[in-house]
């Protein structure tokens, strides 16, 4: 009797084990899914943000282009056009003025600048080592 006592607990073993884990398994995909479902939400969010931002910025005070706003940062560092790669132009309202921010690679490093679209000033740059 004790031999079939011990034949059915480790029966039961053999059930409830595989079933623990499953519900594991089961409830750490369930909190992937939430987590992902949150990071969506916050997307949408921002991207909206982000359009309305675009939306307030005042473009009347534009003087330069985007073109000039690129040839300010080259004249800067002494460079030509054609040694850079990445580029990336996009107008923003920063430092309290509609600014183009221009970023691009040469060689191993990224180049980031602030250019007053009004004034063509630069407002702020940067170089960091790009991996």
């Amino acid at each position: 009797m004790k031999k079939e006592n011990k034949k059915k607990n480790f029966d039961i073993y053999k059930l409830v084990i595989p079933s623990l884990f499953l519900i594991i398994i089961l409830l750490i995909i369930l909190l992937i899914k939430v987590y992902n479902q949150k990071d969506n939400n916050a997307n949408v969010y921002n991207d909206k943000t982000n359009y309305n931002i675009s939306d307030r910025i005042d473009t009347s005070s534009i003087k330069i282009d985007q073109e000039k706003a690129l040839e300010i940062a080259l004249k800067d560092l002494k460079m030509k056009q054609n040694e850079i790669f990445d580029l990336d132009i996009e107008l923003e309202n920063k430092y309290g003025s509609v600014v183009y921010e221009v970023s691009f690679n040469s060689g191993i490093h990224e180049y980031e600048y602030y250019i007053d679209a009004t004034t063509g000033k630069i407002l702020h740059s940067f170089k960091e080592i790009d991996y």
